[in-house]
């Protein structure tokens, strides 16, 4: 009796430590928006199964493709990849015709995390569109342009779309950074080689089990409602040089040294989509946080598509005029599906537009 009333006692006073210990972080700590990121590439809806995937032969850990895996985008519910591994239905080489067939190209706001797929921009952007357009979503969650220079030339080019729409996050800059220790270039400029065994040395165990995947969702769960857990996970967690590395990228002050090589991406990946005839549009998704505080890859982006006479799609103009709050989840950076449903609306009076179709 006695030994179970002092469990009683240590357990009651460590829950009593963890609460105070989180009132503490929340009184001197800011929320740890980096450390959620870093933690998120440990979930199973972000990171691949190693133990699984670099088995099967149509897996390519740079493309970070998800061939007919199920994965959780929407926090909740479990649903196939299509037959490239994306949250979209499967995807066929000939299009329906007198139809203009556009690629979507672009990380996880692309693929719409922590939104049901049917209420994503692609499909509520297919829907407003109509018959006349067919849209492919190659979103997929820590893309970047490094990687959607490999995409285009490896996968999207054989669907021949008539357009592709590249929309890139604030992040993406960053992980071209921390990309590039791992990848060969050939003559053009494209990557040919990913040093996928170095990498996985590198980054962080992911999950292979069906416990070790319910724990990440846990992880995840808090991360979004705890200041003091996400910054002792990441210090217990995470190989400390790959930490220092990501946590260091990517922060506005040193945006202009990693800018010269997402612009070499960029100016690449466009001139491989010209050259097979397709037009080339570019976008960017603006975070939350980024309507009082301009985010320093806006301001190269549309420069870049200024000098380079490439149709640019500003979606500050827009956020700017609505209640920026109700589009945006807490502490995410990503759209709710409101935020969704406006951003095809203007995307499509947009592409409607600048591709004469009115």
């Amino acid at each position: 009796m006695k030994i179970f009333k002092y469990s009683i006692l240590v357990i009651a006073g460590l829950f009593a430590g963890l609460l105070l210990a989180e009132g503490l972080a929340r009184c001197f700590l800011t929320w740890p928006t980096r450390q959620i990121a870093l933690l998120r590439m440990r979930a199973p809806d972000l990171q691949m199964d190693s133990g699984t995937d670099l088995k099967n032969p149509n897996y390519n850990p740079f493309l970070q493709r998800r061939p007919f895996s199920e994965w959780i985008c929407d926090g909740k519910t479990p649903e196939p990849m299509n037959n490239e591994g994306f949250r979209d239905r499967a995807f066929v080489l000939h299009k329906k015709p007198d139809t203009t067939r556009i690629a979507l190209v672009g990380d996880s706001f692309t693929e719409g995390w922590m939104t049901p797929r049917i209420a994503a921009y692609p499909r509520v952007l297919e829907s407003a569109l109509g018959p006349k357009c067919e849209i492919m979503n190659f979103g997929l969650a820590n893309r970047s342009p490094l990687r959607y220079l490999a995409l285009y030339d490896q996968i999207v080019r054989k669907y021949h779309p008539d357009v592709v729409f590249v929309c890139l996050y604030r992040n993406d800059i960053a992980e071209d950074e921390a990309l590039r220790h791992y990848v060969t270039f050939d003559s053009h400029g494209v990557p040919d080689h990913f040093d996928y065994t170095r990498y996985f040395r590198d980054t962080p165990r992911m999950p292979q089990t069906r416990w070790e995947r319910r724990l990440d969702k846990w992880q995840w769960y808090l991360c979004q409602h705890s200041c003091l857990y996400p910054y002792a996970a990441v210090g217990f967690t995470v190989n400390p040089e790959f930490r220092k590395r990501m946590l260091e990228a990517p922060l506005p002050a040193v945006f202009d040294t990693l800018w010269p090589n997402t612009e070499k991406y960029l100016l690449n990946l466009k001139g491989l989509i010209e050259k097979d005839g397709v037009r080339f549009l570019l976008a960017y998704a603006p975070d939350a946080d980024e309507f009082t505080a301009p985010d320093k890859l806006y301001a190269h982006l549309a420069r870049f598509a200024a000098e380079n006479q490439t149709p640019f799609f500003d979606a500050k103009l827009f956020l700017a005029s609505t209640n920026v709050a109700a589009l945006y989840l807490p502490r995410d950076g990503h759209f709710f599906a409101e935020g969704h449903r406006q951003y095809a609306r203007d995307l499509g009076l947009w592409l409607e537009r600048v591709l004469n179709w009115n």
